[in-house]
């Protein structure tokens, strides 16, 4: 009688590094959306608007405002916050060395619609620099209040 031979116990084939499985696949690309895109998303949260920032800062000089009474220094106040806001935007050699008309016309080009008419440019050329300057102030403020609201959110790069 013929007996049946027994053979060795085969194992199965080593499995192969390459291609990785699935699961490899979507752990590499969470790697990468947490080493690159997660980051830039922080970045974008933490930071403030430009105009939301310039908002407050008017906002604060309108309460101090209401305390002096001063037109004079709220035209100071404003003029000074003006020329920031356009420095945080601009260039400082576009928008540091304008003045005068020039410098209204700039401000009006800042967004779409003009907000500082002649009467308004003739109060923050002088008024600063005047002992006892009046003018209406609530046209300016509210001017003033309009052109940061239509500001854009960020500086386009």
């Amino acid at each position: 009688m013929n007996q049946p031979e027994l053979r060795d116990i085969h194992l199965p084939d080593t499995i192969a590094w390459w291609p990785p499985a699935p699961g490899w696949w979507l752990l590499a690309l969470l790697i990468l959306i947490m080493v690159f895109i997660i980051p830039v998303i922080i970045k974008r949260l933490k930071s403030k608007p430009l105009n939301k920032l310039a908002l407050i800062e008017f906002r604060k000089i309108e309460l101090s405002f209401q305390t002096h009474q001063s037109k004079t220094r709220l035209a100071q106040d404003i003029s000074v916050l003006l020329r920031r806001i356009c420095l945080s935007y601009k260039p400082r050699r576009e928008a540091a060395s304008l003045t005068g008309p020039q410098w209204i016309e700039y401000l009006n080009t800042m967004t779409a619609n003009k907000f500082f008419s002649d009467q308004l440019a003739e109060i923050l050329f002088n008024a600063p620099y005047q002992k006892q300057a009046e003018f209406n102030a609530h046209e300016l403020i509210s001017s003033c209040k309009a052109w940061i609201t239509q500001l854009p959110r960020r500086i386009k790069e």
